[in-house]
């Protein structure tokens, strides 16, 4: 009887506990840990989808038990050693396990496994290409392509990414630059379809160093001077412009290029020589060669002689009260020169003058001036004989006049002229020695009959002076 009793005890306790603590089934989310991730690295190998981090599980037992049962209490691996190459579609969870103390039991929802999308890492060296657009400031040139750093990437990624690239680009716009400049600036990794690709913007940087060159002359730096009697008939550089590349301030203070000295000295004929050019400010360089090659022309003096005569010569500075007689004939000028300027000067083209200010009278010797002659290396000044006089006017009164050989007691005699001009050239010395009580004037009446008459006055002057043209005045004889 006691030992039924406890049986029969046993038997409600357990109905009522299965009452009250009955047997139920729940569901947990758990973490899946990963394991192993750097095999993937090691391997070369990327996942590319978001992948499940965890996973749900359902869990059995007695209310009271599973009711303290947590995620924590299990755990889960995601062991990624098990992947091997890209064609790997899943991986599986293992080490699923419980590790709390309940008395409960448990196991995966699901396949067990999680998908993936793995995917092989290469390298690939990927060239960048300058585009450029525009064109630069008048006056100015691109000075071959623009230098790029780095002129690559190297762009490790998935291999489906990678194929994906056809090219990266830079452009660069040159509009208006006078000068080099140096830009930094994001590539752009384009498909084959020109697009670009999302996963590479913004991300590669290069440096642009664009070189803009300015076309400048060359000027020719001579020193020295031929030989005697040659002359340097100009100087060619080849090229006669040449390119110099640097920053734009630089640039603009530059307008031409000289050679270095090219000599020249007692040459006799023309010649080429290579030279090079003068040294630019810092930052500043020659594009290309910084030599030319430099002609120089060199002729020897010709001569010719053109002959004048007095009457192609111009007196000047002359007074218009003195006679400048030109005695020479036949003057020879001399010159020496390039001979096409020579066949174009003769003695029309030349004018040929004497300068006479500041002379006194008499003979004399003054050198021949010329006019167009610049483009003459060498000339003679021949020297001309003058001679010259001092002409002036004295007046002579008719009460002044001695009538000589009158017929008196026949003819009465009348001057009709009150004044006559008489104009003398002589030297200033003779002439100056003329009074009006030593010319004595007079006329000769003889065979002069009754009439109006035109007759010449005498007149007594110093040696060496004379009368210029005739001196005559009115002579009236009336019948007494």
């Amino acid at each position: 009887m006691k030992i039924l009793s406890v049986m029969i005890a046993i038997l409600f306790w357990f109905m009522v506990y299965t009452n009250e603590n009955p047997i139920e089934t729940r569901q947990i989310t758990i973490a899946l840990t990963p394991v192993n991730e750097i095999s993937l690295t090691d391997g070369n190998l990327r996942i590319l989808n978001e992948y499940d981090t965890d996973v749900e599980i359902t869990i059995r037992g007695r209310k009271t038990e599973i009711e303290k049962v947590t995620a924590a209490d299990f755990t889960a691996y995601l062991d990624f050693n098990s992947i091997k190459n890209e064609f790997a579609e899943f991986i599986e969870i293992t080490d699923f396990n419980y590790i709390g103390d309940r008395n409960i039991n448990y196991s995966l929802i699901g396949s067990g496994r999680v998908g993936l999308n793995v995917d092989h890492i290469v390298a690939g060296e990927i060239p960048i290409e300058v585009d450029v657009i525009g064109e630069t400031a008048e006056g100015f040139f691109l000075a071959g392509s623009p230098a790029i750093l780095p002129a690559s990437f190297t762009v490790i990624d998935t291999s489906g990414l990678v194929t994906q690239i056809d090219k990266a680009v830079v452009t660069v716009d040159i509009s208006g630059m006078k000068g080099t400049e140096v830009l930094r600036m994001f590539c752009s990794v384009l498909d084959a379809e020109g697009n670009e690709i999302d996963e590479y913007k913004n991300t590669t940087v290069v440096d642009i160093t664009v070189n803009v060159a300015k076309s400048v002359p060359v000027e020719v730096k001579l020193e020295g001077v031929p030989a005697i009697d040659h002359i340097s008939t100009g100087s060619s550089p080849i090229p006669s412009h040449v390119l110099v590349s640097g920053p734009e301030e630089e640039l603009t203070m530059i307008e031409k290029v000289s050679t270095l000295p090219v000599n020249m000295e007692n040459t006799k004929e023309s010649f080429s020589v290579t030279s090079g050019l003068q040294t630019l400010p810092a930052g500043v360089g020659y594009v290309g060669s910084g030599e030319v090659e430099v002609s120089v022309s060199v002729e020897s003096f010709q001569e010719k002689t053109i002959t004048f005569n007095s009457g192609d010569i111009i007196i000047r500075y002359g007074l218009s009260n003195k006679d400048y007689d030109i005695q020479s004939n036949n003057i020879e000028l001399i010159i020496k020169g390039r001979m096409s300027v020579l066949n174009q000067i003769t003695s029309s083209t030349i004018k040929a003058y004497v300068d006479v200010g500041n002379t006194v009278d008499g003979e004399l010797s003054l050198p021949l001036r010329f006019e167009n002659l610049d483009s003459v290396e060498q000339m003679s000044f021949p020297l001309i004989d003058l001679y010259i006089q001092t002409i002036k006017d004295f007046a002579v009164f008719a009460e002044d006049i001695f009538i000589e050989n009158k017929n008196g007691g026949k003819y009465d005699y009348e001057l009709l002229n009150t004044v006559e001009n008489m104009r003398v050239i002589g030297l200033l010395e003779n002439i100056e020695l003329i009074t009006d009580t030593n010319v004595n004037p007079t006329i000769d009446a003889a065979e002069l009959a009754a009439g109006t008459h035109t007759v010449q006055i005498l007149v007594n002057l110093p040696e060496g002076v004379s009368i210029l043209g005739d001196m005559t005045t009115l002579l009236r004889i009336t019948d007494k």
